[in-house]
């Protein structure tokens, strides 16, 4: 019983810790301006429209 309750415990303490990492991870993600991440899709803002600039997404 006390292995079992380690275990669990280790694995609540894995779990937290990926938990924290993804948080961060997500926080850092908030930060970029919404013209870096259509700029990386392909996308581009010209006269008031979305375009696509990479024709591999078509």
């Amino acid at each position: 019983m006390a292995l079992e309750n380690e275990l669990k415990d280790r694995r609540i303490k894995e779990l937290e810790a990926q938990f924290a990492s993804w948080q961060q991870q997500t926080k850092l993600l908030r930060d970029l301006q919404l013209e870096d991440v259509a700029w990386e899709l392909g996308l581009n803002y010209e006269r008031e429209r979305w375009r696509v600039t990479d024709t591999s997404l078509i």
